[in-house]
């Protein structure tokens, strides 16, 4: 038996020249041999050293470093690679197919955004929204402008989840640079509707037969002398013009009626009662007195009452001069 082993990659004979050979299962108990040729078939070779060196590239690459759509073409494709090389049945057109897909799916993966930090930015913005003028003092309208558009482009910035660095930067400075800028006037405080209202507050009047309470008059008088001592203050702020007309508004609203309650003839007859005395030699009985003195007091209590209407106080007037009349 002879083996022939060598590798070829075309069809071509290989010849043989030996002295003398057995040929063994053709029946011949012996043969000799001058020249034997025996013809080989090629063998594909196929070369996967370049497929081998991208997966290894490759298989290196780090899932959460690229964006979840990239990635998720990238892997399956890595994948396939991966079972070509190791198919030993696989074909060189296989295996050219399978680098040229890697090489494509490597060429469109796309790197996730490096985290941005908008620490700085974050602050300024803070800072423009609680930037406030001196006591006094307001913003000049041009320069309120410049910090009002800085900051709502500062804050679409802030908000946007894909932002580089540089547009992080580039916000920060830009609204930093809008709240230096800012400039200060004094306020110009309008007094006028405050010297209305007070010249108004103190006109008011009650209903024809009815009166304030003393309560609510005393808070709209209070609020009347509040509201002339911020006139009179020269450094007066818009804050304080505006919360003196609030409180003297308030109070004139708050103005509560009652109806109007005349004490005089009570008190004139109160006045009589504790006035009145029995003819010389003589005295009141003591149920006649009994019943004044028990009249009079009812009448006192009745004027000390500050909720008492004109029906109560006629009533009083009237027992009270019933019982001095019934003095026996």
């Amino acid at each position: 038996t002879t083996r022939v082993k060598r590798a070829t990659t075309v069809e071509q004979p290989l010849q043989f020249d030996m002295s003398q050979g057995l040929l063994v299962g053709q029946g011949f108990q012996q043969a000799t041999l001058s020249d034997f040729s025996v013809t080989v078939k090629p063998t594909e070779l196929v070369d996967k050293e370049l497929l081998q060196a991208l997966i290894t590239l490759n298989q290196a690459r780090v899932e959460k470093e690229y964006t979840p759509e990239t990635w998720a073409i990238f892997k399956p494709v890595l994948d396939e690679a991966v079972a070509v090389l190791a198919n030993e049945q696989a074909t060189q057109t296989d295996v050219s197919a399978a680098v040229e897909n890697l090489k494509k799916a490597v060429e469109q993966l796309e790197k996730m955004p490096d985290v941005a930090n908008k620490a700085d930015l974050e602050k300024a913005i803070q800072e423009g929204l609680t930037k406030k003028p001196s006591d006094g003092q307001e913003f000049t309208e041009e320069t309120k402008k410049v910090l009002e558009e800085s900051l709502a482009a500062a804050q679409k910035v802030f908000a946007q989840e894909k932002v580089t660095q540089e547009e992080i930067d580039q916000a920060t400075k830009t609204l930093r640079e809008a709240i230096a800028q800012l400039k200060e006037q004094p306020v110009a405080v309008d007094k006028e509707t405050l010297k209305e209202k007070i010249a108004q507050a103190r006109g008011r009047k009650p209903e024809k037969g009815y009166q304030f309470t003393k309560e609510t008059e005393k808070q709209l008088q209070e609020a009347i002398q509040a509201a002339e001592a911020i006139v009179a203050k020269e450094t007066a702020t818009k804050e304080e013009v505006s919360a003196a007309l609030n409180a003297l508004e308030t109070a004139m609203a708050q103005l509560k009626e009652v109806p109007l309650v005349n004490k005089d003839q009570l008190q004139e007859v109160v006045k009589r009662a504790q006035q009145v005395t029995p003819s010389e030699g003589h005295q009141f009985t003591a149920s006649s007195l009994q019943d004044l003195q028990k009249a009079l007091l009812a009448a006192k209590n009745t004027l000390k009452n500050p909720a008492a209407n004109q029906k109560m106080i006629e009533e009083a007037v009237a027992e009270l001069t019933s019982a001095i009349d019934g003095l026996q």
